[in-house]
């Protein structure tokens, strides 16, 4: 029993990494198994959980991780039926379901008031992720529109074409772009995909790497050296975030400099500088600490524009590739800067992203989704997939001879960020001063 419920495990396993339909019949016969002797029942079922959410099975995986609360001990507030509670509403927040979030956090709390540890008490008023629920719930016309749709229960493809339109009436709506992104995943996985149309402007071979510190190291010199083997004629760049380096790329936009002078997370800073480039040369930017697997050469195939859509179904940057002055790369950039000179953001998630990116790809994309194709150039890759291409990640050490680093307490340095403002002004008012995103 025990070798044979591994080996279903594996078969699941290697399903939902690649995607497969026949992921879910797996799951199904996984989940029937008895847990092996000594081991947690329930453990298994957040494990099939997480196998779930890869694939794309938001509700089903919603639905796993009730039944682990379902199924513990009493009022008992167990490390594990914490994490599926907190992960449950969190998925139903990306559905767009603030009832059940609610119902969900409200769950939570019963149990941390419950609890025989103090500290625990103290976070019965908390509410991490109010940021989403005020995001997300900012257009409440939308929410009806989508319950609406919802209870159509349509195909995917159909459901895809009406939640285009609803994009186009509700464009702020952060919430449509997410449930647009899930039913476009279903529709790629579950149907045939529009044929990928030829195009007159191709990705570049240019690779854009962003290193943590500035500097070589022989890791870093490991890293480049696999990243040439698997691209040997490309040309190849290092980008640092920090604000001495960036000062000395001449090039950057005015706009993505002044963002990057007034935001202290260093990933943020780096995700401008990619954008930035990829804005104005075009090529392949992976996230910082990303080794190859293999050639990326077959994603790019025919493609202007390559996004990853993460394992929450939104659109994210461990991979962004595009032919310069791509307009989703233009839009995404100069927004990003603007919220960060602005000050509009409380993390990396609604600055560059998934809440940001997410509502950019939707306003780009719904003209051509409402038609029931996909925009031309377009390569969406799904999370696990990009995994087979790239080890996401990987461990580099910090340079010795740096001093320690403290850690980022506050997204902005407002003063800078001011400071930057007016500096920006002061370009634009120049003759030929400012250079666009």
């Amino acid at each position: 029993m025990v070798g044979d419920q591994a080996a279903l495990l594996n078969d699941l396993q290697q399903a939902s990494a690649k995607l497969l339909p026949e992921a879910d019949a797996l799951l199904a016969r996984y989940c029937a198994l008895p847990a092996a002797d000594g081991a947690d029942p329930l453990g298994k079922l957040w494990q099939a959980a997480e196998l779930a959410q890869r694939r794309g099975r938001l509700k089903v995986a919603m639905g796993l991780l009730r039944t682990i609360d379902a199924l513990s001990v009493s009022e008992q507030l167990t490390p594990l039926r914490r994490r599926a509670l907190e992960r449950a509403e969190q998925l139903a927040y990306l559905q767009a379901d603030l009832e059940a979030a609610g119902q969900l956090r409200e769950r939570l709390r019963q149990l941390l008031a419950a609890s025989s540890h103090p500290d625990d008490h103290a976070q019965v008023k908390t509410e991490p992720l109010r940021q989403w629920r005020l995001e997300l719930a900012a257009d409440q016309q939308a929410l009806r529109a989508l319950r609406a749709l919802e209870q159509q229960g349509n195909d995917p493809a159909t459901a895809m074409r009406q939640l285009a339109g609803l994009v186009e009436r509700h464009p702020q709506a952060t919430a449509v772009a997410f449930v647009l992104q899930q039913r476009l995943r279903h529709v790629l996985m579950e149907e045939a995909a529009p044929p990928l149309p030829a195009t007159a402007g191709r990705i570049p071979a240019k690779l854009w790497l962003l290193r943590r510190h500035p500097g070589s190291t022989p890791e870093l010199e490991a890293l480049e050296g696999h990243w040439r083997q698997q691209l040997p004629d490309w040309e190849l760049a290092w980008l640092d975030h920090t604000v001495m380096e960036e000062a000395a790329q001449v090039e950057v936009p005015p706009l993505v400099r002044a963002a990057c002078h007034g935001v202290n997370d260093p990933a943020v800073r780096g995700d401008l500088l990619r954008l930035a480039m990829l804005w104005l040369h075009g090529g392949v930017a992976p996230e910082w600490n990303t080794r190859p697997l293999q050639s990326l050469t077959p994603l790019l195939d025919g493609a202007e524009l390559l996004l990853c859509q993460d394992d929450d179904l939104g659109i994210s940057l461990e991979l962004v590739a595009a032919a310069p002055q791509h307009p989703w790369v233009g839009a995404a950039l100069e927004q990003a800067c603007r919220q960060a000179l602005d000050g509009q953001a409380y993390s990396r998630w609604d600055l560059t992203g998934a809440c940001l990116l997410s509502g950019v790809f939707a306003r780009w994309a719904a003209p051509t989704l409402a038609q029931g194709a996909l925009p031309a150039g377009l390569q969406l890759v799904p999370l696990p997939s990009l995994r087979r291409q790239l080890a996401l990640g990987v461990a580099l050490p910090r340079p010795a001879e740096l001093p320690e680093e403290e850690p980022v307490t506050q997204l902005f340095h407002h003063r800078r960020r001011r400071q930057a403002r007016r500096w920006l002004e002061q370009t634009a008012a120049e003759p030929e001063g400012r250079q666009a995103c």
